[in-house]
């Protein structure tokens, strides 16, 4: 795979369907029915993971995941290894020099790109001082997005009582000193970056702050300085209903043309009302609706590659399954129909 080497805008957007409601038997039918008809570009594919979460138990089992699949599925598959809210949380220092390494050597072992996100809580110098520590292990990364949902509510407050959001950050505080801090660290690397994009969700004062928060990030994505373009990461979580999978395209409308999209966090945000196969069919059905949008070199994340933690349903690997459990199988499926399996 060639990788993009501008410095790219990652744009977070999570997108909610039915308000976290159980949705009938018939409309989750027509769901997966529906997505089933779909063609599916040849998009870029992956995971999220907490990459510093229970090594090396969590590497063997990644290991073996990569062993099962196709060397074409594996030249396509990136790891987002400092995903979601841990991102902001962990410091480099939380990371064993063990982790870094044992991620660099499975990397080059079965090809997969990397993708980091940095913690908006640390200094741009010690966030680039660890990028350079992954690179001088072997790490390629695919794109660095930077940070993690910062249009969210606990940033714009400064929540104290949310690790990873006691520092307040505005949109403002986005565009005009965050961004530009770390694009000037991280520039030197070659490595695309990513901004924040909020989603097209909620009502009120909810709805109009994502808004703007999306015509401020966008505005500044087409007036970046020289030197600097930015691409797209999308969060994309419904709660298995009907869905406006159109705020993608409405998204590429107001980026800069040519500007790619990584649904960097996708999957099933409704906690209850599904049993283990039901889960598996609407995720694995989101995720064929989602790759319709998008286009060939665009990102599409399976939300949660690894935990191990009790009754977790939303992992693709547990050791309660000794590897990949039910809903790694149907997220498996959609990968290998996107790149199937030639017949010898």
């Amino acid at each position: 795979m060639k990788v993009l080497r501008t410095t790219t805008v990652a744009l977070a957007l999570t997108i909610a369907g039915c308000g976290g409601k159980r949705v009938d038997a018939e409309i989750r039918e027509e769901v997966v029915e529906e997505a089933g008809k779909l063609e599916l570009p040849q998009i870029e594919i992956g995971f999220n993971a907490k990459g510093d979460l229970n090594n090396p138990a969590q590497l063997s089992m990644v290991d073996a995941l990569m062993d099962d699949l196709s060397t074409e599925i594996k030249s396509h598959m990136h790891i987002r290894v400092s995903a979601g809210t841990r991102s902001q949380r962990r410091l480099p220092s939380d990371w064993a020099e063990s982790d870094v390494r044992g991620w660099c050597e499975l990397q080059k072992k079965h090809g997969f790109g990397l993708v980091y996100v940095v913690n908006g809580n640390d200094a741009p110098e010690n966030q680039a001082e660890f990028v350079a520590k992954w690179l001088e292990y072997g790490a390629k990364f695919s794109f660095i997005e930077l940070m993690n949902e910062t249009y969210l509510s606990k940033y714009r407050e400064g929540d104290a009582s949310r690790p990873g959001a006691e520092g307040q950050i505005t949109i403002e505080d986005y565009t005009d000193r965050l961004v530009p801090a770390f694009s000037e660290h991280l520039a030197p690397f070659d490595v695309p970056l990513y901004l924040v994009f909020a989603p097209k969700k909620g009502k009120g004062k909810k709805r109009t702050y994502n808004d703007e928060w999306n015509e401020a990030v966008g505005g500044f994505a087409s007036q970046a300085p020289e030197g600097h373009t930015y691409g797209a990461v999308v969060h994309l979580y419904f709660d298995g209903g009907e869905y406006d999978y159109g705020q993608i395209d409405r998204l590429r409308a107001m980026l800069p043309e040519g500007t790619p999209i990584a649904v960097t966090e996708a999957g099933l945000s409704a906690r209850t009302g599904y049993n283990y196969d039901e889960r598996g069919e609407l995720i694995e059905a989101h995720y064929r609706k989602i790759n319709a949008r998008l286009k060939p070199g665009e990102y599409l994340f399976d939300h949660i590659l690894y935990t191990d933690y009790d009754n977790d349903m939303d992992a693709t690997l547990h050791p309660n399954y000794k590897g990949i459990s039910p809903k790694g199988e149907y997220v498996l499926r959609w990968m290998r129909d996107v790149y199937p399996e030639s017949e010898e």
